[in-house]
């Protein structure tokens, strides 16, 4: 319960070392903090304890995913929804859309970017 309190008005450092929590709440707790960076929003969501609700979050603050570091670290982390994923996958420039057509491990992410370099 400290460390959910101390998440939402922790200054930089005290971020960096919640972070690294295991506890997908931190994280959670992390994003509503005003000072987060967007540094700090990809770490979170190349987080391997990324769940449903921290994706959410972040997918749902525009100014994260303004970011094409941010969207880039959500459309790899495996733990990304796969409804997510598909969503980013229009807004990624076509270079990446090609290299996950290539190498993605997600089979339905790998066939959208396959159809979109196809409908181009």
């Amino acid at each position: 319960m400290e460390k959910l309190l101390l998440a939402v008005k922790a200054d930089r450092s005290e971020r960096a070392l919640l972070l690294q929590d295991n506890d997908p709440r931190v994280l959670l707790s992390l994003l509503r903090n005003p000072r987060i960076t967007v540094d700090e929003v990809v770490r979170a969501a190349k987080s391997s304890f990324l769940t449903f609700q921290i994706a959410e979050a972040i997918m749902n603050a525009a100014q994260w995913m303004s970011s094409l570091d941010v969207r880039l670290a959500l459309i790899h982390n495996p733990k990304t929804p796969q409804a997510f994923a598909l969503r980013i996958l229009p807004t990624l420039p076509e270079s990446e859309v090609r290299a996950i057509a290539r190498g993605g491990t997600n089979m339905a992410l790998k066939q959208a970017a396959v159809r979109r370099l196809q409908g181009k």
